[in-house]
């Protein structure tokens, strides 16, 4: 934990080089989906740290409501002052009427980890979407996987298969119904078990919005039933990850001397919170996906001068994965590697 501490800061100081010692008059805006999100509080704080030492920033919380939200932002957008916003929607639909007054009024829009729908990301003037590939993030739940039951053969030849059907059996927690991340992460986790050989039996699986709190509800209704059947926990997140470990550990059955993916089975996450590399510190989580926020945060600060000073992309030191967007390649973290970090 240390060491990943260490990076963090070590980052922050380079993003601080890329942009003006001198703080100036201009007046960012950030606005976030919801103030609960364990990811995006991480996110919004080391991005609003690094900015305030150049800008100006006023930070708002829509609360789940994406029509709050469109009120917080026209209110900004038709304020005097100069402004930049940076935009983490509710609603990934939202986007198009967002862009469109941005773009009226000549004010440089960044989204953040939502990404609005491709075309209408191309229609805006100085419109750009940074985040991560929720793709490559299932992609590394599925290698995560693969080395803990070492292969598809091995799996089933041993006692990791619970109820020897010669199946696995997963609980499937997705997020956000609607969020791009939701589908492509479970869809590409999915997608690489088969590569690898296994029979995926999704035995169950429910969208949980990233809380933790649902996530628990949601396993203690089902746990009963599929108790001795479950080989596997893959979610979309680290916080629903939690939230099934949040139940086991007030099972009667649960050992705290003993990791619970031995006891139990392996749950996999994604994003890396504090939280949940404490869990997988602890030996509770078995794994998760870095969401690289900050090398977001990297892009972001150096594309703000850009857009702010009308300047040429043509140098920029990142490339676009499509037009008017740039992603960040997760990290596989588990037991095997996380002291490494």
């Amino acid at each position: 934990m240390m060491k990943i501490k260490f990076k963090i800061s070590l980052l922050l100081l380079s993003v601080l080089c890329l942009t003006s010692c001198s703080k100036t008059d201009f007046h960012i805006s950030l606005f976030i989906y919801n103030s609960s999100d364990t990811f995006m509080k991480g996110y919004s704080e080391l991005l609003v740290s690094t900015l305030e030492n150049n800008y100006k920033v006023s930070t708002y919380y829509a609360e789940g409501s994406q029509s709050y939200q469109n009120d917080q932002i026209l209110n900004e957008l038709y304020s005097e002052d100069n402004k930049l916003l940076l935009v983490n929607l509710v609603d990934r639909l939202a986007a198009k009427t967002i862009i469109e007054k941005a773009t009226s009024l000549n004010k440089p829009l960044i989204f953040l980890n939502r990404q609005p729908l491709a075309n209408d990301l191309k229609s805006g003037k100085n419109c750009y979407y940074i985040g991560a590939k929720p793709e490559s993030d299932g992609q590394l739940q599925a290698e995560i996987i693969n080395e803990y039951f070492i292969s598809n053969e091995n799996f089933i030849n041993s006692d990791l298969d619970k109820n020897k059907n010669g199946l696995l059996d997963i609980i499937l927690i997705k997020g956000e119904q609607g969020h791009q991340d939701t589908e492509n992460r479970s869809r590409n986790a999915i997608d690489t078990l088969m590569k690898y050989g296994y029979q995926v039996n999704i035995l169950n699986t429910s969208f949980c919005d990233w809380n933790r709190v649902q996530a628990e509800e949601y396993i203690a209704k089902i746990y009963d039933e599929y108790q001795n059947d479950i080989d596997l926990v893959i979610s979309n997140n680290d916080d629903m990850a939690l939230g099934v470990i949040d139940y086991l550990k007030k099972l009667s059955t649960y050992q705290k001397d003993v990791p619970l993916y031995e006891s139990y089975f392996p749950i996999i996450g994604v994003d890396a919170t504090s939280v949940g590399l404490e869990a997988i510190q602890n030996q509770e989580m078995y794994g998760t996906v870095k969401n690289d926020y900050e090398k977001q945060v990297e892009i972001i600060t150096t594309l703000i001068p850009i857009l702010i000073n009308n300047g040429s992309m043509i140098d920029f030191p990142f490339t676009m994965d499509s037009p008017n967007c740039f992603q960040t390649s997760g990290i596989k973290i588990s037991q095997k590697n996380y002291l490494n970090l």
